[in-house]
């Protein structure tokens, strides 16, 4: 958390204020040392802020999460009925 947002021993913004885009590559093995560390990206999505510690900031980079799936394309896109 301290690399990808905030790091508040250096005080310094982390990646998601230096980069446009963050790619998460198979994502289904992500694991986080910090257990508020889901949250935290949660709420950046969703409102492009985030805090640790005291420290409130904002961004813009992107976040893209990529990983296989099991689904064929097909039942993937077909519509869902009621």
């Amino acid at each position: 958390m301290a690399n990808l947002f905030y790091n508040m021993s250096s005080r310094g913004i982390g990646l998601v204020g230096m980069w446009d885009l963050m790619a998460f590559d198979e994502v289904a093995g992500i694991s986080f040392k910090d257990k508020d560390g889901v949250q935290i990206m949660k709420n950046y999505m969703a409102s492009g802020s985030f805090a640790r510690g005291r420290e409130e900031m904002e961004a813009s980079a992107s976040m893209v999460f990529v990983g296989n799936i099991n689904q064929s394309v097909e039942s993937l896109v077909k519509p869902v009925t009621y």
